[in-house]
């Protein structure tokens, strides 16, 4: 193998394979990335052995060949490389890579390239196509909802279902919901069904921008694939069972406001940096043309906050977990935000004005 192509390029592909993998693999070649030179290209690809991330960009390719080479300390290198043309020769009898640049050169050792696991194949029991600026949207709206709490891997990972005819994302912890939904082409027949690891999606939406080709989506009974254009991440589907989310989802509800999102949004967001390490909960109290926004850490001291609101139904007192709150409220993409209570013991939902593609729906917590 053997090519050339910019540092900043090279610098920047690292930097992309290395999200999906370990550097505390068992196997260590899986802690390398695979390279291979072919077609006018650099291939890129890593893995835990659960996911797969391929990226390919231009070079300037003299010798087609492959080599695995320990990821992160490749990019580590490569990090302090002047800026210029890098040049990359591998030699696979010996399993090095040669980095030379300017007047500078560097050998890593690697691995054998047909070590490395193949990237599985996905054929297709869904496909369908979706905007990178709604993926992203729907990532926004429902990443930070996911559980940290491994033993209940399905609480980790994202459902995506249908609804009619819309694609929907569904995140929850069990204190918490977050839904996200986008009207894409989908035939009446097919059906969607499938929890994805939350870790992928988050670092889907960090990899991709809104500019660029749609994401094509295919999913099959055990995996699911991302692509768009030069890049391609395919994943183990989590096993287990999503909670039936629509049954949590309230219905009535005896209050109701209408407010400005920022405005409720730096109200909470400043109720929690004043509550925060202390475990206490963000307290509401609705009434007609009024939100009271209450923090009191013992201590340490109070914060009460007044914000117009239009109002609805019956007075009321409700508290919640601050950060929870004010996450869903800024998860929200119109100007104004509707927050419906069912009671203090009770979940509430928020959502934007007009808005029929998100929903937030939070549970509260008890106080004295």
């Amino acid at each position: 193998m053997q090519l050339s192509l910019p540092q900043a390029q090279l610098l920047q592909s690292l930097n992309i394979i290395n999200r999906t993998i370990s550097s505390r693999s068992v196997l260590p070649i899986l802690t390398g990335v695979l390279l291979e030179a072919r077609d006018g290209a650099l291939r890129l690809v890593g893995s835990d052995n659960e996911t797969w991330m391929e990226l390919s960009v231009p070079a300037t390719v003299a010798a087609a060949g492959s080599l695995v080479v320990p990821a992160r300390y490749l990019m580590e290198l490569v990090r302090r490389i002047p800026y210029g043309q890098v040049s990359l020769n591998a030699n696979a009898t010996q399993r090095s890579l040669n980095v030379s640049w300017g007047r500078g050169k560097l050998a890593v050792h690697g691995f054998d390239a047909a070590e490395f696991p193949m990237i599985p194949q996905v054929v297709g029991e869904a496909e369908l196509e979706i905007g990178r600026l709604d993926l992203l949207r729907m990532i926004r709206q429902t990443h930070f909802a996911l559980s940290a709490d491994a033993t209940r891997a399905a609480f980790t990972g994202t459902l995506v279902t249908r609804d009619d005819d819309r694609l929907t994302l569904v995140t929850t912890d069990g204190f918490r919901l977050a839904l996200s939904a986008t009207r894409v082409a989908l035939p009446a027949e097919q059906e969607l069904g499938a929890i994805v690891p939350g870790r992928v999606l988050g670092d889907l939406a960090a990899i991709i921008d809104g500019e660029g080709p749609s994401i094509q989506v295919t999913m099959s009974k055990q995996l699911m694939s991302f692509r768009s254009g030069p890049l391609q991440v395919v994943t183990r589907l989590l096993e287990g069972h999503f909670p039936p989310y629509r049954q949590v989802i309230p219905r009535d509800f005896p209050t109701s406001i209408q407010t400005d999102r920022t405005a409720l949004e730096q109200a909470c967001d400043l109720a929690s940096a004043a509550l925060r390490e202390s475990g206490q909960a963000m307290r509401l109290e609705l009434s007609p043309e009024r939100l009271l926004i209450q923090a009191n850490a013992p201590e340490r001291g109070d914060l009460e906050e007044e914000i117009p609101v239009q109002f609805e139904g019956e007075p009321m007192k409700v508290a919640f977990n601050p950060r929870y709150f004010v996450e869903g409220v800024r998860a929200v993409e119109t100007q104004e935000v509707r927050c419906r209570f069912t009671g203090p013991g009770s979940a509430a939902c928020v959502y934007g004005k007009g808005q029929d593609n998100f929903l937030y729906v939070v549970l509260p917590v008890k106080v004295e």
